[in-house]
């Protein structure tokens, strides 16, 4: 509680890469809910958090580096060289990136009726899950995942193949802990933009105890 408010929902949003997760983001942010993505605050720790920084540049070369930190095309290009890379990006990153997200989302707690927290995969993996009252997981089928991905990164058929099969252990984890979790709801991400916006209303709605705003 704070003075007479109650403290607002929490919403853990979480899916594969590909799966509509942004889209249905913003659809809640037009009806009234706060978001954090766990993607642009690592963002900001790549820039800020010296320490960070030298850890990765340890793991991956001076390559990754740039003038304001991590050079993030470097360490894309680096992380998403294998799965093994990608782990490794993972475990540098996990411990400072949940202190983060954890201190924001008890903020944003307080301060909004409700908030929305994209974390793409990892959700589960960075012991975020608790900290959500709900838990909504996006999925569709491979070819619309494909086609998403080639058209918003422009990369061939092949490379999006590639990434997506580095991306499935972290994607396996994620569908095995949800399935697991009671507050978890999976849902279907695969239409239009419009079936995405109705999505949102509902989740806003009667599925969460709460009304569109």
């Amino acid at each position: 509680m704070v003075g007479t408010h109650m403290a607002g929902l929490v919403i853990g949003l979480t899916g594969g890469t590909g799966t509509g997760k942004t889209a249905l983001a913003g659809y809640l942010r037009r009806l009234g809910a706060a978001y954090y993505s766990v993607d642009a605050a690592a963002h900001v720790l790549y820039a800020r958090d010296r320490g960070l920084v030298d850890r990765l540049v340890r793991i991956f070369g001076p390559r990754v580096a740039g003038p304001g930190g991590v050079d993030r095309a470097a360490l894309g290009t680096a992380a998403f060289g294998s799965a093994g890379a990608l782990s490794r990006l993972n475990a540098a990153i996990q411990s400072p990136l949940r202190r983060e997200a954890r201190a924001a989302i008890a903020r944003m707690r307080l301060r909004h009726r409700v908030t929305v927290v994209e974390a793409g995969a990892i959700l589960f993996d960075l012991g975020l899950a608790p900290l959500a009252d709900r838990i909504v997981v996006t999925r569709c089928g491979s070819a619309v995942r494909r086609r998403r991905l080639a058209r918003r990164r422009g990369m061939r058929a092949a490379e999006v193949c590639r990434r997506m099969a580095i991306l499935r252990p972290a994607e396996s984890r994620m569908l095995a802990a949800a399935r697991r979790c009671r507050r978890a709801r999976l849902v279907e991400t695969g239409g239009s933009p419009e079936s995405l916006g109705a999505l949102a209303v509902r989740l806003m709605g009667e599925g969460y105890g709460l009304r569109a705003v």
